[in-house]
């Protein structure tokens, strides 16, 4: 199958909410595919992403239709491998997927790339879940229609990048969602964080953002617009050293060389993966003693507000974040 022959049957959709690396996204997937079959879709909240994009594939009228987060970088060659893994499959494969190497999660996650089956797109977006009723609503909608005999496949492929190159503020809002959604990771979390927090600021805020998720208790589902900033702010104005990073373009990163890292790092040891490891075909599995000990701790912090909760929050539990913390709630 030559190059052409896998484009001409493709629609490809950024979905965006103003990620820094929306634009290299494009670019890595402009070097794949053709502009004009590149669109890009910006909604609030997701699911109206969602929606939209769905119905953009449904009205482009192509075989297939890949959607893509801003927050994925893509390989070389990852378009012609997602399409040519969706031609194997049987008719009623409505969507497949592969993984992304994730900075938060230290190696491979299912995370923003998903090649739909264009003519069962109708039947997809008639699934997506009611805006507050769900932290995944891609997931569930996905689940939906398997129920329904519309199957979908996650493949042991890597397509790129995910959450990396980020803005703080983007960094924290995320973290502070995946408090809710990976709740049973979070001690984990913090235990990895820490490790390079002191080297990376990019952990630093994504322990922000988890102290300020145990306090809240409040599930905002996949809407960003409800996530409590002020500690954010409140954190990044008291670290001189921390300011909000640039625009970047697709010159900025090299991802294949980044994937090849990460594959050296996780064989021998240097980070330890938190979800899917393609490189040892093993999943790991989940501290539930440290589960239970950040669910007790929330119920205590939740009664001090969110600045001062999450504060205590840090100086407890995530003191690798900011020394400065412990001093503020004695």
């Amino acid at each position: 199958m030559n190059q052409n022959s896998i484009t001409n049957n493709l629609t490809v959709i950024i979905r965006s909410a103003g990620e820094r690396t929306e634009q290299a996204c494009y670019e890595f997937l402009a070097r794949q595919v053709p502009e004009e079959q590149i669109f890009r879709v910006s909604e609030v909240p997701f699911s109206a992403t969602l929606r939209e994009s769905l119905k953009l594939g449904v009205e482009q009228g192509r075989k297939w239709t890949l959607c893509v987060d801003a927050d994925v970088l893509v390989k070389e060659r990852a378009v012609r491998e997602i399409v040519e893994y969706a031609e194997m499959e049987q008719d009623e494969v409505v969507e497949v997927q592969g993984y992304c190497i994730d900075k938060f999660f230290f190696g491979h996650k299912a995370a923003g790339n998903h090649m739909y089956r264009t003519k069962y797109l109708r039947y997809a977006i008639e699934n997506i879940p009611a805006e507050g009723t769900s932290l995944r609503p891609e997931t569930d909608m996905l689940d939906a229609l398997k129920e329904k005999g519309f199957d979908w496949k996650q493949y042991d492929i890597t397509i790129g990048l995910h959450d990396f190159e980020q803005y703080f503020r983007d960094i924290f809002a995320k973290k502070y969602l995946q408090s809710f959604k990976h709740e049973h990771k979070l001690a984990q979390f913090v235990r990895e964080y820490r490790r390079w927090a002191e080297t990376d600021p990019d952990y630093r805020v994504a322990l922000w953002g988890l102290a300020a998720g145990v306090v809240s208790g409040r599930h905002t589902y996949a809407d960003y617009t409800k996530v409590p900033y002020e500690f954010y702010e409140y954190c990044a104005n008291r670290e001189e050293m921390l300011q909000e990073k640039s625009e970047m373009s697709a010159g900025f990163v090299n991802v294949d060389e980044i994937i090849q890292e990460y594959k050296i790092r996780i064989q021998s040891g240097d980070i330890t993966p938190l979800m899917k490891n393609l490189y040892q075909k093993e999943t790991l599995k989940e501290d539930q003693s440290e589960k239970k000990r950040w669910q007790n701790a929330s119920h205590i912090i939740s009664e001090r507000g969110m600045v001062k909760g999450s504060l205590w929050a840090m100086g407890s539990l995530l003191a690798k974040s900011g020394k400065w913390l412990q001093g503020e709630n004695h």
